[in-house]
């Protein structure tokens, strides 16, 4: 059902044409005779006529509400879903009701893929709203959650919205999406069918029952469903990409061929999905370089959507490009390690380069797709070995023998797994070992009856046998290893190390053998032997996690830190399923306040590597609340707590990026839940005193912080928050005295800034600025503490010294945006042309913020670019239109242009705005008088 790509995505509607046409009709009726035409348009079902009229309206009179409302509803109908937002919010401040307004904002947002600002919107709704519309703007909700993973929320918004609706179209067309995504296709057509029945022309259901039908293979029927949708629409959209995939996999070449040429001259040519269809195109074409450069290119695109993935690593493989295929296919794996697919194309790969050890960590998973496939059970039940679980070894190599039980290997690995499980070994079965009478039969039988005496704790016997063995095999490496092993149990340890040592001589590749003796090296304090026995295991198979961690260890005990990482970092690029070495890594990193790197070390993590390592997932979303990003950190904590519903601090975490997020009702039932869970988990009890005082709760918030306090006011974080709560109500003594004491036990950045913000309060500039002069030799690349000194020294009016602060901030952080806008400020006269290129790059990472903006603009203007600073500053006064400073540049601009009437209004504008003691009003007055003394 979830191809990864929506029909929100890009739907291409040219309303250029519309609007020309408006500029040419003569002669014009008046603006309400045009909204009466519209009205009557949209009545005969004619939504372009009526769009043209409209638009005409508005530019006759572009006050008429009641046609902004109407152009919001024809451009969300034609597709042009961006301007469907910028009118109706242009609507709604003009008077339309959230009653008519809302549910075009919030479709016009979903569909464009501003899913966040969809549910910031809904957050909460507006009283008076009716039940229908209410259920609509529930439904489409859910399908923002949805968009973002958040099954749990979208599905409670549907829900919710069938509550009021049973036939609510959005929230059922939600519901279909999800069963789609549980793989449930009978209930998505349970939720899709008495809606088409219902609606038959409805466009978003016939397009979800095509996934849904492309999804099962029901290719004839996805044709079908997505041929209807695009009928239905009045622009194009996907839709027409996915029937042509449903055409190449029924062999209809020709029709899908006819589907790409006419989705491409629609304009969705460079869309990834649109690559991926063509790339399965040219790929059962046989056109595999073909098929490489489509693929590539969507990949690029599109990293996440797997189906491209997968046709890559084939592509690659028919090509004969090893490392390529072997990328694409551990990429399709990792994300979805209970795919058959995938693990049968990462194992082929595996095994085409002769890498044994890496195909058998995946064939265990395909064994529960294939449950009785004999060369599966003998390869699983190895693996299992090889991974100490003897009892589901023992399960798999019992499988095999009942469908195998004349096979000497199946019984063989029958014995092996008994002994490892601690199962008693099957006489009959030894002896019917020993009966098949070659000589390699007789050694594992005896093999195997000296390893169960070791097993169970018989040792005279053990080393009996093992020695006779040794003596018997003097070129087999395995009777020597036993007999360390039993020396090794008797405390025996220089002889075990001779043992083994006599062992590598025969077997000098064996990984397990070096990394035992290895260990032995150790115990016996032979560091330096230890380590370059880790080394070679670890040369030998660069993936073994525990050999990396050995070797990483050895040198980190020499002092050489950078040794012991690097190892680490090479063994997970090659590696990169090897979770403890993610871990630690991962804990490393974020030690040293290597946020990026700990961010690119948890990123990508299976729902597998997710159950099994949660912590990657606190250390990640740690590292984006350090970073400043608690919208990216959210999402990481909420699968946090559907992974660990029981914990409290999981629960806690999620409520602090919910706080930090602006979402506070859903802030304080996860610290509800923290508490309840545990009730004295000290930072979710810190966290209610902040949301305290974010509600304005100052008395229960104190009494809160008291109580805190006297039960755990040693604790560091405690004495934080009360420096804290003291700053906050202007007790600044105390805030640097609490400060203070708590960054003896906890120099984290937020405590180190409330002590500088506490003494700068009281007039100690000098020391405020020592202390963090000082943190930064310690801590260079702190942004929070740079940006901090760089705004002391603004307000100092040392411009020199911010610039140079600003600077460093963006030689460790380049995509700092206030770091760049602000440097570029202050480089106007001291380095223009650089100045330019640091708002220019401000601009690329942020084009939507006014501030930006007008910064761009005015460096524009300083730089003579007079067409490029009025774009910019255009853009900026469009969203912040009353700020008095954007009005102010973008007049100078219109100066600059000639076009002084213009000018005169926007300064007439910042001069009626006026305040006292207000530079920005003086300075329009004095440009006013310029204008009109030269009139």
């Amino acid at each position: 059902m979830d191809t990864g790509f929506r029909h929100r995505l890009a739907p291409f509607v040219v309303l250029v044409a519309l609007t020309l046409i408006t500029a040419c009709s003569e002669p014009r009726a008046n603006a309400p005779e045009l909204l009466d035409q519209a009205k009557q348009h949209m009545a005969d079902g004619e939504t372009r006529e009526a769009h043209i009229t409209l638009l005409n309206a508005l530019q006759a009179d572009s006050s008429l509400t009641e046609a902004r409302h109407l152009l919001a509803r024809t451009s969300l109908a034609l597709g042009d879903f961006a301007r469907a937002e910028k009118e109706i919010r242009r609507a709604m401040e003009d008077g339309v009701p959230g009653e008519k307004g809302l549910p075009i904002l919030v479709r016009a947002l979903v569909r464009q893929g501003k899913d966040d600002a969809a549910l910031d919107e809904t957050d909460e709704l507006p009283d008076g709203l009716g039940d229908a519309v209410r259920a609509e703007i529930l439904g489409l909700r859910g399908q923002a959650a949805l968009n973002l993973r958040d099954v749990p929320a979208a599905e409670t918004s549907f829900q919710d919205a069938l509550e009021l609706d049973s036939d609510a179209p959005d929230a059922r067309v939600g519901m279909a999406m999800m069963a789609g995504l549980q793989r449930n296709a009978e209930e998505a057509r349970d939720w899709l069918e008495p809606l088409l029945d219902r609606e038959p022309a409805l466009a978003d259901a016939w397009s979800t029952l095509g996934d849904l039908e492309l999804q099962t293979e029901n290719l004839e029927a996805a044709i079908d469903a997505f041929s209807t949708a695009i009928d239905a629409r009045p622009y194009p959209t996907l839709d027409r990409a996915k029937r042509a995939l449903a055409y190449i996999l029924t062999d209809n070449e020709a029709a899908g061929r006819e589907d790409l040429s006419t989705i491409r001259s629609e304009g969705f040519g460079n869309h990834p999905y649109v690559g991926y269809v063509r790339g399965v195109a040219e790929f059962r074409a046989e056109n595999f370089d073909d098929a490489l450069a489509a693929l590539q290119q969507s990949a690029e695109d599109a990293p996440d959507f797997l189906p491209t993935q997968i046709y890559l690593a084939a592509t690659h493989h028919r090509l004969g490009n090893s490392e390529q295929a072997l990328r694409a296919a551990r990429t399709v794996y990792r994300a979805a390690p209970q795919s058959l697919l995938g693990a049968s194309l990462l194992t082929g790969i595996h095994l085409s380069r002769s890498e044994l050890a890496a195909a058998e960590t995946i064939l265990r998973d395909a064994l529960a797709e294939n449950p009785d496939v004999p060369a599966l059970l003998g390869t699983v039940s190895n693996i299992a070995l090889l991974r100490g679980d003897t009892s589901e070894a023992l399960t798999f190599a019992e499988r095999l023998m009942s469908q195998r039980p004349d096979s000497a290997a199946a019984r063989n690995l029958a014995l092996m797994a008994r002994l490892l499980d601690g199962a008693p070994l099957d006489d009959s079965l030894l002896e019917s070992v020993r009966t098949d009478g070659d000589e390699q039969s007789l050694y594992v039988a005896d093999f195997l009856a000296a390893s169960a005496a070791f097993r169970d704790g018989r040792m005279e016997d053990a080393m009996r046998q093992a020695t006779r063995l040794r003596e018997r095999y003097p070129d087999r490496a395995d009777p020597m290893k036993l007999l360390a092993a039993v020396q090794l149990r008797n405390g025996q340890w220089p002889a075990a190390r001779e043992s083994l040592n006599e062992a590598l001589e025969l077997a000098p590749e064996d990984v397990g053998l070096l990394s035992s003796l290895a260990k032995v090296e150790r115990a016996l304090g032979n560091a330096e032997r230890a380590g370059a026995l880790a080394k070679d295991a670890l040369e030998l198979d660069p993936g073994n996690g525990e050999m990396a961690l050995f070797v990483s260890d050895v040198a980190a005990a020499r002092g050489n830190r950078d040794e012991a990482r690097a190892v680490l970092e090479n063994t997970l690029a090659t590696a990169p399923e090897s979770l403890q070495v993610r871990r630690r890594l991962a804990a490393d990193y974020f030690a040293d306040r290597q946020l990026d790197k700990v961010l690119d070390v948890t990123a990508d993590l299976s729902s597998g590597e997710e159950r099994d390592a949660p912590e990657l997932l606190e250390l990640r979303g740690q590292a984006f609340l350090l970073a400043g990003d608690p919208s990216a950190a959210q999402p990481v904590f909420a699968r946090l707590t559907e992974l660990r519903p029981e914990s409290a601090r999981a629960h806690f975490l999620h409520a602090e990026t919910l706080a930090r997020t602006g979402r506070l009702d859903r802030s304080r039932a996860e610290l509800r839940r923290a508490l309840e869970l545990d009730p004295d988990l000290v930072e979710a009890r810190i966290g209610q005193v902040r949301l305290l005082v974010r509600d304005g709760q100052m008395d229960e918030a104190r009494r809160r912080l008291d109580e805190l306090a006297s039960r755990f006011g040693d604790r560091p974080e405690v004495t934080a928050l009360q420096g804290w709560f003291a700053l906050g109500t202007g007790d600044y003594a105390d805030a640097e005295a609490y400060s203070s004491q708590a960054l003896e036990d906890a120099p984290t950045t937020d405590v180190f800034i409330t002590l500088v913000q506490a003494l700068w309060a009281q007039g100690k500039h000098d020391a405020a600025i020592s202390r963090m002069s000082a943190w930064l030799e310690e801590n260079p690349t702190d942004a929070t503490v740079l940006m901090h000194l760089a705004g002391a020294y603004l307000s100092l009016d040392q411009p020199a010294k911010a610039r140079e602060t600003y600077d460093r901030v963006v030689t460790h952080h380049p995509d700092h945006v206030a770091a760049l806008n602000n440097l570029a400020w202050l480089s106007r006269e001291v380095a223009p042309k650089r100045a330019l290129e640091l708002a220019r790059r401000a601009y690329e990472l942020v084009p939507q913020d006014p501030e930006i903006l007008d910064t761009l603009g005015e460096l524009l203007l300083r730089d003579g670019q007079l067409d490029a600073a009025h774009r910019r500053l255009s853009e900026a006064r469009e969203l912040a239109p009353d700020d008095r400073g954007i009005q102010m540049n973008l007049a100078r601009v219109l100066m600059a242009q000639g076009r002084e009437a213009e000018a005169e209004t926007l300064l007439q504008m910042v001069v009626d705005g006026e305040t006292e003691d207000d530079e920005t009003g003086r300075e329009a007055r004095q440009l006013l008088a310029t204008l009109r003394g030269s009139d």
